[in-house]
């Protein structure tokens, strides 16, 4: 950035790009966190420091009412100061953000994981990162705690209501077995440790991001597979005060523990009704307060 404020890139390298999946937010981030130490900071003076004449078009780029190009991305990166692994992820980031085909997309989105994985290996092991990378881990590792199961990948892909291959289930048994949730047992195959594989709210992975993908997109596909009267989807859209939409927010967090916390009572009395669910909640806004700095 220009040399008239040299304590801007020192400001800059304290938003770390690898923590964003959006260009966007990134964006955005950066110039909330050079507004709080220079009250005087400006849009226009954020784009001269980025390589663009004083203009607002930082601001539009920010908002979504204008592309960033691949070019006009490599210019701004020079005056973020980014270089090697935070500048490959910076240009996959662009261009994930701006691509339309889903192919593309998830190529680059697999691009952006393995990047994001070798800058922060921290926040999932190699072993964790896999269990939540494909939807079917969790779902089989409940399964291991059925009453009846049988440790048969044959027996495991009939009773799944979602297609499965046979060398799929071995894998996932394997991983599930390395990370110490499942041991062998000669009886039944496999039994369920009390170890469990788990994040906290505020864990940024890319891993929990594709998971979370692929369950929603799952949840899609069980209304026309799953028969109406073994599932519950709902919809609703409400227009909320913040504080309101806070305590939601809240409720629905409160709500998952209580899954768990039903989970673990069921554990205590042995039944041979039960079977593997899956609870997707979707709360997320569809207006934004457009023109409003971020």
């Amino acid at each position: 950035m220009a040399d008239s404020n040299p304590s801007i890139k020192e400001v800059v390298r304290a938003v770390a790009v690898t923590d964003y999946l959006g260009h966007r937010d990134y964006l955005a981030a950066v110039y909330r966190r050079i507004k709080a130490v220079l009250p005087a900071y400006s849009y226009l003076k954020f784009a001269e420091d980025l390589g663009f004449s004083a203009t607002n078009v930082l601001r539009l780029i920010i908002v979504g009412d204008r592309t960033l190009t691949t070019k006009a991305a490599s210019r701004m990166a020079k005056g973020l100061g980014l270089h090697g692994a935070d500048l490959r992820y910076w240009t996959a980031l662009v261009k994930y953000g701006e691509a339309r085909r889903p192919a593309e997309r998830e190529r680059l989105f697999q691009l952006l994981v393995s990047l994001k994985t070798k800058a922060k290996p921290e926040a999932l092991t190699p072993t964790q990162a896999a269990y939540f990378s494909d939807w079917y881990h969790p779902v089989i590792r409940e399964m291991v705690g059925l009453p009846g199961f049988v440790g048969d990948p044959l027996w495991i892909q009939n009773r799944l209501a979602f297609p499965l291959r046979l060398d799929e289930i071995r894998r996932s048994l394997d991983l599930l077995e390395r990370l110490g949730v499942i041991t062998r047992a000669a009886e039944t195959g496999y039994y369920v440790n009390s170890a469990v594989v788990a994040t906290s709210p505020e864990t940024d992975s890319m891993a929990l991001v594709r998971y979370h993908q692929k369950m929603i997109e799952i949840g899609g596909e069980s209304i026309t597979r799953i028969d109406a009267d073994r599932r519950q989807i709902q919809a609703v859209t409400v227009n909320l005060p913040l504080a309101a939409a806070n305590t939601l927010r809240a409720k629905i967090q409160a709500l998952t523990q209580e899954a768990l916390a039903l989970e673990a009572d069921a554990a205590t009395h042995s039944s041979d009704q039960a079977e593997v669910f899956q609870m997707n909640i979707q709360f997320f806004p569809f207006t934004s307060k457009r023109g409003r700095s971020p």
